[in-house]
């Protein structure tokens, strides 16, 4: 016997509701429609499906047992048809991207668009990812790729270099240096910076700076307060504690009472990570769109260089992270 498997998904659907008018709403197909394929089905396997005496309805015995074989079974078509789509080189099917922070922040939207007038079969699911999560969410399949900033290492995952942000010295109204058109990195070497916090999600962003100031050749000078979230950190720079770099794109900014200036000389890579080796149709249409400004590198790991940095094996190694640069757990954390 040869079942219709529209009329399977049917069956589904007024069973998981219990009521035919909220299948029928479910299925966009009008309600005599729907009541006619049960009915058919009913006759083709010789047994009644459900108790329409009842409300909501109810399902036979026969019922009970064809549920699970057909909800089995129509996921079992789909996965075929996913396969198939794949294995023809389709760019159909569901593409989960990660970000971390702000990363990619200005390129998603452009790169969504493009991608579902390019592709309208694909449906795209964006997730935020915590900090340093990049790679672990790709190496465990949670995403399919993900967007960081600066080193994401993980075996298996490729880490792809793109345009990188520009960082900027947040200082207070009224600093000596405010109202310059940049600011050179060695050119702070007597300021105090304002100390993101030493535990959590920040403790990144403190080695990114160290490791970048120490490419200029000195150590930051901390100050003593310490910010929990980046928008912490530009209220104690506004409240005048010490200045502080950030990425161009922090949602921390702009804000009352301080000065975003450019820093020349040192920028910060965004990087879109994905498996190595990963064929999916999907992935290539989304790298593709982005358009990398540079090759995919790798130290064996899928890492990449930090900003500021061509050499990814100069970097420390730390227990507690996987990414040097900064991203965010939650709202409050954003590079």
């Amino acid at each position: 016997m040869a079942l219709d498997l529209r009329r399977l998904r049917y069956f589904v659907a007024v069973a998981e509701e219990r009521n035919f008018r909220r299948a029928a709403a479910q299925l966009h197909v009008a309600q005599p429609s729907l009541s006619q394929q049960i009915v058919r089905l009913e006759r083709e396997l010789g047994v009644v499906l459900f108790d329409r005496s009842v409300q909501p309805v109810a399902l036979t015995r026969a019922a009970a047992e064809l549920l699970p074989r057909a909800r089995r079974l129509l996921s079992d078509v789909e996965v075929a048809a996913e396969a198939t789509r794949r294995a023809g080189g389709a760019a159909d099917g569901q593409l989960t991207v990660g970000f971390v922070g702000s990363a990619g922040r200005a390129e998603l939207p452009g790169v969504i668009q493009a991608l579902r007038q390019a592709h309208p079969g694909m449906e795209i699911r964006l997730r935020d990812l915590p900090l340093g999560s990049a790679a672990e969410a790709v190496q465990t399949g949670e995403v399919d790729v993900s967007m960081s900033r600066g080193v994401e290492r993980g075996d298996g995952v490729v880490s792809t270099e793109l345009e990188p942000d520009s960082l900027v010295v947040a200082v207070p109204v009224g600093h000596r240096l405010e109202g310059r058109n940049e600011v050179a990195l060695g050119s702070l070497t007597e300021e105090t910076f304002v100390r993101p916090a030493s535990s959590g999600d920040l403790r990144p962003w403190s080695d990114f700076i160290t490791d970048l100031c120490g490419q200029s050749g000195f150590e930051p000078r901390w100050s003593l307060e310490e910010g929990s979230s980046h928008q912490a950190i530009v209220g104690l720079v506004a409240s005048g504690v010490g200045i502080a770099l950030l990425s161009c794109t922090s949602h921390a900014l702009p804000r009352e009472g301080v000065a975003a200036l450019p820093l020349s000389g040192a920028s910060m890579p965004l990087v879109v990570v994905h498996r190595s080796g990963d064929a999916s149709p999907l992935v290539a249409a989304f790298l593709q769109a982005l358009k990398p400004t540079s090759p995919s590198r790798s130290d064996g790991h899928g890492g990449v260089p930090s900003a500021g940095s061509r050499d990814a094996t100069s970097h420390r190694q730390r227990n507690d992270t996987r990414a040097v640069a900064p991203g965010q757990a939650d709202g409050s954390r954003v590079a």
